[in-house]
């Protein structure tokens, strides 16, 4: 299970103080937590963009589904992600959007 972030408030500060990673499929925002200690969190978002509510609950699953397969590659404690969905991710193949994600976070841990 993940732990996710819910509050539009830590959505905003990841935002404006994180990194970001933009793919064709997902863009990716980084920040690390003011504390340590707390475990790793998630935020998944898909704008009206996406398409509508039926297309936009899809992307977030398949964001999740990513994470849930992919949470080792995550740093354990004291970081927060947010995904955001693109117009792509739903047509993508699931193989080239997990690549696409990997590639992201190297891309942020370095």
């Amino acid at each position: 299970m993940i732990n996710k972030i819910k509050s539009r408030k830590d959505f905003i500060r990841i935002q404006r103080n994180g990194k970001k990673v933009v793919s064709s499929c997902l863009i990716i925002q980084h920040l690390k937590s003011i504390d340590d200690e707390n475990p790793t969190r998630f935020g998944f978002t898909a704008s009206k963009k996406v398409g509508g509510a039926v297309l936009r609950n899809k992307a977030k699953r398949r964001m999740r589904s990513l994470v849930n397969e992919l949470k080792n590659i995550f740093k354990p404690h004291g970081h927060d992600y947010v995904l955001i969905a693109r117009k792509q991710v739903l047509n993508q193949d699931y193989n080239k959007i997990k690549d696409e994600l990997i590639n992201s976070i190297r891309t942020l841990s370095n």
